[in-house]
């Protein structure tokens, strides 16, 4: 078994109670499992009743406390599920511009396969255009919040969090960011979020391995969905926007993830 990414206390430090256990599989099974039956429940009742703004708030909060809370119900030491150390500088600059490229290149992407879906009856223009709707009638700064800072924090403390901290305590590092990545993929439900939220995954799971910080999730999950949220709506394909940004996401993603320097931290 591989020694968890999220390192534990310095050495010399007293052993733990007898209630600490490392994460496995069935913490984020069950973190999961709790946060999808909290929507489920809430979902129906509260839709008709609440704005679109003020549902996506409490279903959001529902994910963290299902997380935070098989993390107190299991007795795991936070340290071990939720790495919330510090971000070097230069990992941060490097997630921001990776995530913005990468969020350009899956816009440009999506045009054609929302096209080809909606040509065989799987359309979802109305849903987007609910959100869009509500964009506009708050303010931004709410807006930015309740689309972009808020899951980033909630579904990374989940996903990136407890399930794959989780994953790879019985899985190992690879199968751990598939798993992970396709569960994630397959609660947005309609097939071109699954698609694209599966791709997004894989690459805030990949640098959280990388930075072996969990707010790398979540800055680059918050960038996602903030440059999303500023993209004007697009009509068709744009070769040249889809290939330069291929070159960003191409060039800097492979300095950076084949290079030495980037891991946060002295290791224990």
């Amino acid at each position: 078994m591989e020694t968890p990414y999220f390192t534990g206390p310095p050495a010399g430090s007293p052993p733990p109670g007898p209630r600490s256990r490392s994460p496995q599989a069935i913490d984020g099974v069950a973190a999961l499992l709790l946060a999808l039956t909290a929507w489920l429940f809430l979902s129906p009742l509260l839709s008709a009743r609440l704005s679109l703004g003020t549902l996506a708030v409490i279903l959001q909060l529902a994910l963290l406390a299902a997380a935070l809370g098989i993390i107190l119900i299991r007795g795991g030491r936070w340290s071990e599920f939720l790495a919330w150390r510090r971000l070097r500088l230069a990992d941060a600059l490097t997630t921001v511009l990776l995530t913005a490229a990468l969020t350009l290149l899956l816009a440009e992407v999506s045009v054609p396969l929302m096209e080809g879906l909606k040509r065989i009856g799987l359309d979802e223009t109305d849903d987007l255009e609910k959100i869009a709707e509500w964009v506009r009638d708050v303010p931004a700064p709410v807006a930015l919040f309740v689309i972009a800072v808020l899951p980033a924090v909630c579904e990374e403390t989940l996903f990136r969090g407890v399930v794959l901290q989780g994953f790879r305590g019985s899985f190992g590092s690879a199968r751990a960011l598939i798993y992970a990545s396709l569960l994630f993929g397959a609660v947005h439900l309609a097939i071109p979020r699954v698609l694209m939220t599966t791709t997004l995954g894989l690459y805030f799971g990949a640098i959280v391995l990388k930075t072996r910080s969990l707010w790398a999730g979540v800055l680059a999950h918050a960038v996602n969905n903030a440059v999303a949220l500023a993209l004007p709506e697009r009509e068709a394909f744009r070769l040249e926007w889809a290939l330069g940004a291929l070159t960003v996401v191409v060039l800097v993603g492979t300095g950076w993830f084949t290079g030495q320097g980037s891991r946060n931290g002295p290791k224990r």
